[in-house]
């Protein structure tokens, strides 16, 4: 979110930055109280996967239309 306060990304990077980060911290935090820690981590490794490509391509996406 640094990115958009700074004036290199716009809108559409941000708003994909807000909720990708929200989606994973859900992710994250869901796992906090659980006793099965390993269905959890697989989880969070998942969305840790997901987390990043979808940032670049609200980035580019983001470049490309404004």
């Amino acid at each position: 979110l640094s990115l958009v306060s700074l004036g290199s990304a716009g809108w559409i990077y941000g708003a994909a930055a807000l909720a990708v980060s929200v989606w994973f911290l859900v992710a994250c935090v869901r796992g906090a109280r659980t006793q099965d820690t390993i269905p959890w981590a697989r989880g969070v490794f998942r969305a840790s996967l997901v987390y990043l490509p979808v940032l670049y391509l609200a980035l580019v996406l983001d470049g490309v239309i404004l």
